[in-house]
């Protein structure tokens, strides 16, 4: 059985030591994650449901795809990897639009996640129906309107993980929407 082996960071995002994923998580130690959220045209973002098996939000709607930064990994190698991995989309690394680097501690079923996340967008003009999903991870993909997204209240999150809705993803979400109408380069 693999350890899951995740690196340990400090406050300054510098590896400080190699953990068990489980171990990680029991003793809220600091790690790196990724989000990567497709996004179309019409201000819309391609939102993954989570697996009925996963530990933490199990089928709630995520963001497009998401994932931990493996050891040697950097940032932007963990997202292209998830990307690819959970919707099948192959992308390039100028293709993806950084965000914003934020500094998460969330508390979920006795699960501390401790995390530096980097979000990123893809700009994504492909079909719903093109996406791949990845066994044993997601349980499909739907649509939804950013709009919709910043109307929703945290106590009203309905299927969506609470982590988007807090503040600063509120902030990512009106990023996107300001670069929506100048994207010239979209992904299918």
């Amino acid at each position: 059985m693999a350890l899951n082996l995740l690196e340990v960071v400090n406050e300054a995002d510098e590896v400080i030591g190699l953990k068990p994923r489980a171990e990680i998580h029991a003793q809220g130690l600091r790690h790196r994650e990724v989000h990567v959220l497709l996004v179309t045209p019409n201000a819309e973002v391609i939102l993954q449901r989570r697996s009925s098996t996963k530990d933490i939000y199990p089928n709630l709607f995520d963001v497009s795809a998401s994932g931990h930064v493996e050891p040697l990994q950097n940032y932007l190698e963990a997202a292209l990897m998830e990307l690819y991995e959970e919707t099948g989309i192959k992308a390039t690394p100028s293709q993806l639009i950084e965000l914003e680097k934020l500094d998460k501690c969330q508390i979920s079923d006795g699960i501390k996640n401790v995390v530096y996340r980097m979000v990123y967008m893809l700009p994504w003009s492909g079909r719903l129906e093109d996406l791949q999903i990845e066994a044993a991870e997601g349980a499909g993909f739907e649509l939804m309107k950013i709009d919709d997204i910043l109307a929703l209240s945290p106590e009203a999150a309905g299927e969506l993980i609470p982590g988007l809705l807090t503040d600063d993803y509120r902030e990512i979400w009106h990023k996107i929407m300001a670069l929506v109408p100048s994207n010239l380069v979209l992904s299918s």
